[in-house]
């Protein structure tokens, strides 16, 4: 490095490969460290201390890099992900169509399924035995810890407009949670099959009476029909509640119905391309008449994998 700085004309390099060399480093946040473990061209694993926690242990976050990151020198959005370390590879896909633009994944492991519930919930559920309700100290730990860290040592957008939240069941009730009330750091949310019924569909409840004025968010939704009727409703009406208060459908909000699968990863996954192609797109996708779609589906028969459910009269096709 230090012959690369010494010499001017190879300076950009230098400089674009300085965010690689990330070193331990103290967040403002609690005075916690955040530690790079391992690295290579693209990913950078990180180690994040949690203190004053239920339950005690650090969390793991892989940091995904668009391909050209090293040898270029723009900035770029960054999605973080409760669920779902292969969505790299849908966003490269993407990005090899000419598709969206590029982005910078930030995956957040979950450390354990209790830990995950006590993360994931926004409010405590006397049903459980474990502890829930940690939401808001998670929501925290990502906005006042890791993020500053990523923005610090990466080269971001670090705006709410190219900022987003993505994640599965409790990690998609979590997106929704905080894409909605911490809309001045979260401006993009994806809430893949939400558990929106999380203590008698509190925060649906909170989206369907709400009179506060519409945020700049823009929200994708799915849902899964198979096994829980209630919860891929509750995603529709989650959906709808957004529209009845401004939002637009095909602009900021979008809702998905997955047919024939269960809920949770094994439907998510099979969308993780239109979630990432509304949320990170170059221009919107096309739109079809309702009747359309239920002629393709019923063309289709038992192989149609999904559509967008209409929530008006329009409805998305990325076909």
């Amino acid at each position: 490095m230090t012959y690369l700085v010494r010499n001017a004309r190879f300076l950009p390099l230098a400089l674009a490969l300085l965010p690689m060399v990330a070193r331990p480093q103290t967040t403002p946040a609690g005075g916690g460290a955040v530690t790079v473990t391992a690295r290579d061209e693209r990913r950078v694993a990180l180690s994040v201390q949690s203190e004053d926690h239920t339950y005690p242990g650090d969390y793991k976050v892989d940091v995904y890099l668009p391909p050209g990151y090293a040898a270029e020198a723009g900035r770029y959005g960054v999605l973080y992900l409760f669920d779902g370390n292969d969505v790299h590879r849908e966003h490269d896909d993407l990005l090899s169509d000419d598709l969206i633009y590029p982005a910078i994944l930030v995956a957040i492991q979950n450390r354990s399924a209790r830990a995950r519930f006590f993360d994931l919930t926004a409010s405590p559920d006397r049903t459980y035995q474990a502890p829930t309700g940690g939401l808001e100290a998670y929501g925290k730990l990502i906005v006042s810890r890791i993020k500053p860290y990523i923005d610090a040592n990466f080269r971001t957008l670090p705006d709410a407009a190219h900022t987003g939240v993505s994640g599965v069941s409790l990690g998609g009730l979590a997106a929704c949670y905080l894409g909605y009330t911490e809309s001045q750091v979260f401006g993009m949310a994806a809430c893949m099959e939400p558990s929106l019924c999380w203590n008698n569909d509190e925060l649906l409840k909170r989206m369907q009476h709400d009179s506060s004025p519409k945020t700049g968010t823009r929200f994708w939704v799915m849902g899964a029909d198979r096994n829980d009727v209630h919860m891929w409703q509750n995603a529709k009406r989650g959906a709808m509640a957004l529209m009845q208060r401004g939002w637009r459908e095909g602009e900021d909000v979008a809702f998905l119905q997955v047919h024939n699968l269960p809920h949770g990863w094994e439907a998510a996954k099979t969308e993780l391309r239109d979630m990432l192609h509304f949320l990170l797109r170059k221009s919107p996708p096309r739109l079809l008449p309702s009747q359309s779609v239920r002629w393709l589906n019923r063309k289709m028969g038992p192989a149609a994998r999904s559509y967008c459910f209409p929530i008006k009269e329009l409805i998305f096709s990325y076909w």
